[in-house]
């Protein structure tokens, strides 16, 4: 099924995350690549990150309250971190491709993870701004498109220690990680850029 992969060292060969491969039926395939947005061959992991706006927008669109979807978004991307952890396990052991660019259910918890933590924030933005109207961008649009440009910087630059970590934890859980330290730069910005704008305003 796999070319050729298990004669490979992964972490020792260069390009590992590209070697070729059949995607398959699997759980843990399809919840690795995200229902296959990993098979992607352009930019898999910006795919990925924007596989995640169905979650957020389903959430925001059926839940009953403010405070239902705050603790509805906790728990989704709490399930998602896990259940990504185990899947990517399970991918490794199975395949011996470790941390393959088709792997992009870290890029979803990451994406999620910035809309949950700074959606309160940017409601307060989305209310007080002319912005997202002259966009014609609805209310999960607009959270998730600054989300999204904000997490993809730093998914994609790996500042201070996130390349360390990309580069020298060969687990799951380090495949994980990475991205929720990038969501949590993204959130940190996110929250300067709107006391900015509440100081300003």
């Amino acid at each position: 099924m796999f070319r050729n992969a298990r004669q490979y060292k992964l972490h020792n060969v260069i390009n590992a995350k590209r070697l070729p491969f059949k995607f398959d039926l699997n759980p843990s395939t399809i919840i690795c690549t995200w229902f296959y947005c990993g098979a992607s061959p352009i930019a898999p992991g910006t795919i990925g990150s924007l596989g995640a706006y169905p979650v957020f927008y389903y959430i925001l669109n059926n839940a009953k309250t403010f405070d239902n979807a705050v603790l509805m978004l906790h728990i989704i991307t709490a399930l998602i971190f896990i259940m990504g952890w185990l899947a990517t396990a399970a991918f490794h052991q199975r395949t011996l491709l470790f941390d393959h660019q088709s792997i992009v259910i870290d890029e979803v918890a990451g994406q999620l993870l910035t809309c949950t933590l700074t959606f309160p924030w940017l409601y307060e933005l989305y209310q007080n701004s002319t912005a997202a109207a002259k966009l014609g961008l609805s209310f999960p649009g607009y959270v998730f498109l600054i989300c999204f440009i904000a997490f993809r910087y730093f998914d994609i630059t790996k500042p201070l220690f996130l390349r360390y970590i990309d580069k020298n934890f060969k687990t799951a859980f380090g495949v994980m990680i990475d991205d929720i330290f990038a969501g949590l730069f993204a959130v940190g910005t996110i929250y300067i850029l709107c006391a900015i704008h509440a100081a300003i305003v």
